[in-house]
């Protein structure tokens, strides 16, 4: 008797949880990009209310919350990334 199955192994879930790109839209982070640094800085001039932060995940089944249009306050800020990769594994990148 011959039996024709087929194993299907289920894919494992990513685990990517890194950026390729951070920026903020008219203005420049003080330190070069690199997936691997988490934190970051930025000079705002005073009159500025908001920025717009940009992020680039490295891999599309990830999730990012912290991006898009934040206000900004006279003293320090600090914002969070947070990219949450397929197997629900965190990575946090700070801009202050």
């Amino acid at each position: 008797m011959n039996s024709n199955t087929t194993t299907i192994t289920p894919k494992a879930k990513s685990s990517n949880n890194f950026l390729t790109s951070l920026t903020i839209d008219g203005l420049e982070l003080n330190e070069k990009f690199d997936k691997e640094k988490l934190e970051y800085t930025l000079d705002i001039p005073a009159e500025t209310e908001k920025i717009k932060i940009n992020a680039q995940l490295a891999d599309s089944s990830a999730k990012v919350t912290g991006i898009g249009e934040v206000k900004v306050s006279t003293g320090l800020n600090t914002f969070e990334i947070v990219i949450t990769a397929e197997n629900g594994s965190k990575r946090t990148y700070i801009i202050k």
